[in-house]
């Protein structure tokens, strides 16, 4: 599913669907990056799109701790 065939002469409003299927090797946070173009008589245009992939709990040492009180905008006090 990496690449979708030219649709030529789409209607205006028409939803253009692709399916893509990702697995996984290992937890973390991931990007997909699609891009689409699109090209008339008077002017071609190219849009990148950036998805983010959670796998998993992502990454484990950037998950908040339920218990912890010195991030920011935390009611708790802070000791050195």
């Amino acid at each position: 599913g990496a690449d979708l065939e030219a649709v030529e002469k789409p209607v205006l409003g028409t939803v253009i669907r692709h399916v893509l299927q990702i697995l996984p090797k290992q937890e973390g946070i991931f990007t997909l990056t699609a891009a689409v173009g699109v090209e008339s008589p008077n002017d071609s245009v190219t849009r990148a799109f950036s998805i983010p992939v959670i796998v998993g709990a992502g990454l484990a040492e950037a998950a908040p701790k339920a218990d912890d009180t010195s991030g920011p905008g935390a009611s708790g006090t802070q000791t050195p």
